[in-house]
C-alpha cells in the first residue's frame, strides 16, 4: 500500500525481484499472481477504496474470491497507520451491507467438514487423490473463512484467525470453553499440516493426507477437530438464518 498512485517500473520491478528471490528460499510462487509484483495489486490508498468499494456493492464470485484473499490485509513494515485506517474504514462498509456479509456466508458455508456418514472421514474419491484429504481447503479454511465473516460483520480489526475467533467468541457471549475447543482444534490442524512438511508430500501435495495413516489419538483429534469446525459453520448459519 502506498500514499501515492505512482508506482513505477522500478518499484514494480523490485517487487518481482523481491517474489523471485523468495521462491529460490523454498516459498512458491503464488499460482493466482497474489504477489508484491502484480501492479494491479500495488495502489494507493484511494485506489484499493475504490476497488474495496466495487467488491462490496458488486459481490460477484471473483469479487468474493478477491474479498477473501484481500480483506486480511496487514501490516508488514513501515507506517502501520495506513492500514490501520484503511481497516477501519473497510469495517464501516462490510458492517454496513447486508446481502455482502450474507454472500460471505454462503461462501464460508460451501464446503461441508469432512467427516463420514459410516466411517470416520469422508476422504476424496478422484483417482488421483484417491483415499486423502486437504488439510487446508476442507480443515483449516473452514475455520478461517468463518472467522473472517465475523470478523467483517464485528467490526473486528484483527486479521489473524485465532484473534478473530476469541473476540467474535466475547461479542456474541459463547461461553469461553466452546472458544478454547474451536482455536485448539485449528492449531491442532495447523501443526498436523506442519508435520507433514517433513515427509514425503502424498500425491506432490504437503497439505493432503490418508487420515487412516494416523495412529489413534491423532485421528480422534482429527475427528474432534473437524467436528469443531462443523459447529463452527453450524454457528455461523444460525447467526444468519442460512
Amino acid at each position: 500500500m502506498r500514499r501515492k498512485p505512482q508506482l513505477g517500473v522500478s518499484g514494480s520491478s523490485r517487487s518481482r525481484d523481491v517474489n523471485a528471490s523468495l521462491d529460490r528460499l523454498g516459498f512458491p510462487l503464488c499460482t493466482g499472481n497474489v504477489m508484491a509484483g502484480n501492479a494491479e495489486l500495488c495502489l494507493s490508498t484511494e485506489e484499493w477504496k475504490e476497488k474495496f468499494l466495487k467488491w462490496i456493492r458488486e459481490p460477484t464470485p471473483q469479487a468474493l474470491l478477491n474479498a477473501n484473499i484481500v480483506f486480511d490485509f496487514r501490516a508488514l513494515h513501515g507506517d502501520t497507520t495506513l492500514c490501520a485506517e484503511l481497516r477501519e474504514w473497510l469495517l464501516g462498509y462490510t458492517q454496513a451491507n447486508p446481502m455482502f456479509l450474507r454472500l460471505m456466508v454462503q461462501n464460508a458455508l460451501a464446503t461441508d467438514a469432512p467427516i463420514g456418514l459410516i466411517r470416520a472421514f469422508a476422504v476424496d474419491d478422484e483417482p488421483a487423490v484417491k483415499g486423502t484429504l486437504d488439510l487446508k481447503s476442507r480443515g483449516t479454511r473452514l475455520f478461517v473463512d468463518c472467522a473472517r465473516v465475523f470478523g467483517l460483520a464485528l467490526g473486528i480489526p484483527d486479521t489473524g484467525t485465532a484473534a478473530r475467533l476469541r473476540l467474535a467468541g466475547e461479542r456474541l457471549h459463547v461461553e469461553r470453553r466452546h472458544v478454547n475447543a474451536t482455536v485448539e482444534a485449528y492449531h491442532f490442524l495447523q501443526l498436523l499440516r506442519l508435520r507433514q512438511q517433513d515427509p514425503p508430500a502424498a500425491h506432490g501435495n504437503p497439505n493432503r493426507i490418508d487420515p487412516y495413516a494416523l495412529h489413534d489419538v491423532d485421528q480422534r483429534m482429527l475427528k474432534e477437530a473437524f467436528r469443531q469446525a462443523k459447529l463452527l459453520q453450524e454457528r455461523l448459519r444460525l447467526s444468519y438464518r442460512l
